[in-house]
């Protein structure tokens, strides 16, 4: 459950990234569909009603943002090798 709502609320960014990537090659993008914001973060009310889940939120939400950190890491490193800044 962490990862799952630390994934859509970081989307929305990484989606404004990924709609001009795909613009630059011409591609169309469908339209978003994940939730709003307010109903994630009032699931997230929902899931952490203990200490232990409240937690395991926690946990899971950073071990995302974690990787999307080394995926952003990667992109950066490959533009400076392109010299595409």
């Amino acid at each position: 459950m962490g990862a799952a709502t630390a994934l859509v609320c970081d989307w929305w960014p990484i989606r404004r990234l990924l709609d001009r990537a795909a613009a630059r090659v011409s591609l169309e993008c469908p339209a978003p569909s994940l939730p709003d914001e307010g109903s994630v973060i009032t699931a997230i009310h929902r899931a952490s009603e203990t200490a232990a889940s409240e937690r395991a939120l926690a946990f899971g939400g950073e071990q995302l943002l974690l990787q999307h950190r080394a995926l952003f890491d990667l992109l950066d490193a490959r533009a400076a090798a392109r010299g595409d800044f």
